[in-house]
């Protein structure tokens, strides 16, 4: 929704973000998104001790092509940005993907 956003496609953004199942339209490749606790109840309801969710591709996805690589040190700080971000309910509801890490109970 937010990469939407950003790019100026405003009404498939207001889509995702007001539509049940997260999508952005019918062109979308994504059959559904979920939530961080829609997936972790799924999860657990198949039988894993959910350990920890975490966000992915926060900023990645955001950052204009080239320039992370423009600067020393620019990538580097910006993987320490997504790892940092990861582990924060805060932003999983923005991040691209959601990993669910768990074990068999």
């Amino acid at each position: 929704m937010l990469a939407r956003a950003l790019a100026g496609h405003f009404s498939s953004a207001h889509r995702a973000l007001t539509g049940g199942d997260g999508r952005w339209g019918e062109a979308d490749p994504v059959p559904r998104r979920f939530t961080p606790e829609e997936l972790t109840r799924l999860v657990a309801a198949a039988g894993v001790d959910v350990r920890a969710v975490q966000g992915v591709r926060t900023f990645s996805d955001l950052v204009p092509d080239g320039l992370a690589e423009s600067e020393p040190g620019a990538l580097d700080a910006l993987l320490e940005l997504e790892r940092a971000a990861a582990e924060s309910p805060a932003f999983q509801h923005v991040a691209a993907q959601l990993h669910v890490l768990g074990g068999r109970k």
